[in-house]
């Protein structure tokens, strides 16, 4: 993924953020490209047992933005948000909504169900 993450930068993108929720791994790992400054940033945390994966991506690139816009560096937002959708996995792991993939909690930190 961390190649994948230059060669897109390399197609004319200053930065690139790829995460790596969708993959199996017992670990999920996300990257950030930033061409500007040659920094490679890897996060990694435990992947969460949940079928609560509904919206991740919405739910991070949201948190990045809302970092970014609070005056937050980009590899700051980006911890941040890699933080707060891992909170959100974990928070909502257990909670039945439907069926299928339900939402991640993204109140966890204000009440729990």
């Amino acid at each position: 993924m961390a190649d994948a993450c230059r060669d897109l930068a390399v197609l004319g993108c200053d930065r690139v953020f790829l995460k790596g929720g969708a993959l199996t791994d017992a670990t999920s790992v996300d990257f950030l490209c930033d061409c500007l400054s040659g920094e490679t940033l890897t996060l990694e945390s435990s992947r969460v047992a949940t079928l609560n994966t509904h919206g991740t991506g919405c739910t991070t690139s949201s948190a990045i933005a809302a970092c970014l816009a609070k005056g937050m560096e980009l590899s700051a937002a980006v911890r941040e948000a890699k933080t707060y959708i891992d909170g959100a996995l974990q928070g909502g792991a257990e909670v039945v909504v439907g069926a299928g993939h339900g939402p991640v909690h993204h109140f966890y930190n204000w009440w729990n169900v």
